[in-house]
């Protein structure tokens, strides 16, 4: 049986790894911030918006959302986050409306520290002595 709780955790762990890999924009889209302003014909400074009000979301959301979320169905409000983010991020690729994609662009900062919570939460109550494993593997998606 502990053959498959070490599968179970490899699986978790690099899914976890990838889904913080995509959903760490926010810390990737700095090199951008050029070619998105030049996309939308809005000065630099409002092109940094994409960066900024995404973090300020986050930072905000971050504090009081993973409380008030944890009263719903784990995996129904985790399904409904990973729906917002690839809906939002394929949405992106058709917009040419500066504020529209702003607005799309900032709906998942107010999933994104709820749904990493409840992944975590997830893979600590699954295998808790592998609980670093995971958290190293979250790190380095969010890293690259």
């Amino acid at each position: 049986m502990r053959k498959n709780g070490d599968e179970m955790t490899k699986k978790i762990t690099v899914g976890l790894f990838l889904m913080a890999f995509s959903l760490s924009t926010f810390l990737s889209i700095g090199g951008v911030i050029p070619l998105i302003a030049d996309y939308f014909k809005v000065p630099l400074s409002m092109a940094g918006l994409f960066v900024a009000l995404f973090a300020l979301i986050l930072s905000i959301t971050g504090l009081i959302l993973p409380s008030y979320f944890s009263k719903y169905e784990r995996k129904r409000f985790f399904m409904i986050s990973i729906l917002v983010f690839l809906l939002s991020s394929f949405l992106q690729i058709f917009i040419s409306n500066f504020y529209i994609a702003l607005f799309i662009r900032l709906l998942p900062a107010f999933f994104y520290s709820s749904a990493i919570g409840i992944a975590l939460t997830v893979m600590g109550e699954l295998e808790p002595d592998r609980v670093s494993r995971v958290v190293l593997g979250v790190s380095a998606g969010s890293i690259l």
